[in-house]
């Protein structure tokens, strides 16, 4: 078996699958077509193709850190590396206070504010968290030519800007896949430090949303959490066909898709079964004709809207998936 993928090493097949990954996270959002949009990618080895994706896909969002058509609600939001979930109201932004929520109001400039993300109204009740230790001084590394942080408040705030949308990763192990996350950042010249920081104790529960950059979970975690619909990831990837053919992929349906498939098992052969049946329509894209590289093989579908409330409960046990 060919092994060229199996570990992040500096070699020409593994810089080419690089490439690769990183064409299909910047130009599979911009096709346009009718239906749910998925990318099919078996490569020799499932190891590290969605974590390559998925860092592919980490990218420094800009933008205003307080937005002020919230209203009074349960919003996310992080006092130094602390993140919290708190209720606010629109005076507290209005006048640069924080509320009594956060006992320590004097760590703010007064008329400043930390980004907020407005959680959904069933959003879960959890403690308080905090940005993983090394994040901040990694993002503040001196002498980089990447470095864009100035201070570690800067720092802070573009980590917790990454967590609204988080790169979501399906799959049924979500601890091996956040283990291999932290295997490629050491390929250190591929990313940013955004993206190397996204590594840091990648997230493995729903829960995790607006506190990491990247989140493994497994399917059965997302059924009968609705919110999760009304949130956005940045991209979806789903790990294994078992877990593509779940109610899952279709929590997201208006986002394009990356499965991968894994050619050491039956992965191959049950897409494909299951690909014969259906009735796809061509896509008709220059991004389609893409060529893969060699051992990497690449393919292009569309499938019509399936609403969620179509699916039953034994539909998150489809084919057997094992879960942890």
């Amino acid at each position: 078996m060919n092994n060229t993928f199996d570990k992040p090493e500096s070699n020409p097949g593994f810089q080419k699958a690089i490439q690769l990954m990183r064409l299909v996270a910047n130009r599979a959002p911009t096709i346009k077509v009718d239906g749910h949009f998925c990318t099919v990618v078996a490569p020799p080895t499932i190891e590290y193709f969605p974590g390559l994706l998925a860092l592919a896909n980490v990218k420094r969002k800009l933008g205003l850190d307080v937005d002020r058509s919230l209203e009074l609600g349960r919003v996310a939001t992080l006092i130094s590396t602390q993140l919290k979930d708190v209720v606010h109201s629109f005076q507290h932004i209005a006048d640069g206070t924080v509320g009594e929520e956060f006992l320590d109001q004097t760590r703010f400039i007064p008329g400043t504010f930390p980004p907020l993300h407005k959680l959904p109204e069933d959003f879960p009740e959890r403690s308080d968290g905090v940005i993983p230790e090394g994040v901040v001084d990694l993002l503040l590394t001196t002498g980089s030519k990447k470095q864009i942080h100035e201070t570690a408040r800067e720092a802070c705030w573009d980590y917790f800007r990454l967590c609204e949308n988080p790169v979501i990763i399906i799959c049924q192990q979500p601890s091996k896949v956040a283990t291999e996350l932290v295997d490629l950042a050491i390929e250190n010249e591929w990313w940013t430090p955004e993206q190397i920081a996204a590594t840091f104790d990648a997230g493995t529960s729903p829960e995790d949303w607006f506190r990491r950059p990247i989140i493994c979970i497994n399917p059965r975690s997302i059924q009968n959490r609705q919110w999760m619909g009304e949130l956005k990831p940045s991209a979806v990837i789903v790990v294994g066909f078992s877990a593509w053919a779940t109610p899952a992929r279709w929590v997201w349906p208006d986002l394009p898709h990356t499965l991968f498939l894994d050619n050491r098992s039956d992965d191959v052969l049950r897409f494909r079964t299951w690909h014969d049946g259906q009735l796809f329509p061509t896509i008709h894209s220059e991004f389609a004709k893409l060529k893969g590289i060699p051992g990497l093989p690449v393919k292009f579908f569309t499938e019509p809207f399936l609403a969620p409330e179509q699916f039953s409960d034994s539909d998150w046990d489809s084919y057997g998936a094992d879960f942890e």
